[in-house]
C-alpha cells in the first residue's frame, strides 16, 4: 500500500522524468528535496504547489496515474523508490539544484542561474 504523500511524489517524478535515465530521475527528486528543505515544506507539499511542476498543471492525481501495465516498469518502480526515500526524509540529493527545465527551453528566469548541469534532456540549475 502506498500512502498519498508517496503517491504524489512518485507521480510528480513520473510526470516530469519517466523518460529520463535513473540519474535524471534522481536529479528531479533532488530539486524536490532541496525546495522542501529551503521552504520548510514536505516533499508532497512542494510537488503540489501551483505551477511548480508542469505535470500537475490542470491535472488531478487520477489523471497522472500510469496504466497498470506501466506500474511494473523500471521507471515507475524507481519513481516509487525515490518517493519513499523523500517521504521518509532519508533521501540524499545528488546536487544543489532548485530548478530545472528541458535543455531546449529558455524561460526568462533561467537568466538567474548561477550553476547549470545537464543530465539527460534537462538542465538542472541553482538560481540566485
Amino acid at each position: 500500500m502506498t500512502n498519498s504523500a508517496v503517491l504524489i511524489i512518485a507521480l510528480t517524478l513520473w510526470g516530469e522524468a519517466r523518460g529520463e535515465c535513473p540519474e535524471g530521475q534522481r536529479a528531479v527528486a533532488s530539486v524536490i528535496a532541496n525546495r522542501a528543505r529551503a521552504r520548510g515544506l514536505t516533499p508532497a507539499q512542494v510537488c503540489l504547489q501551483p505551477y511548480q511542476f508542469s505535470a500537475w498543471n490542470g491535472r488531478k492525481l487520477a489523471d497522472l496515474l500510469p496504466p497498470d501495465s506501466r506500474r511494473r516498469t523500471p521507471a515507475w518502480l524507481r519513481c516509487l523508490l525515490l518517493a519513499r526515500e523523500l517521504n521518509r526524509g532519508d533521501f540524499t540529493p545528488s546536487g544543489p539544484w532548485d530548478h530545472y527545465v528541458r535543455h531546449d527551453c529558455w524561460p526568462s528566469w533561467r537568466k538567474a542561474a548561477v550553476r547549470e548541469d545537464r543530465i539527460g534532456e534537462h538542465v538542472f540549475m541553482v538560481l540566485q
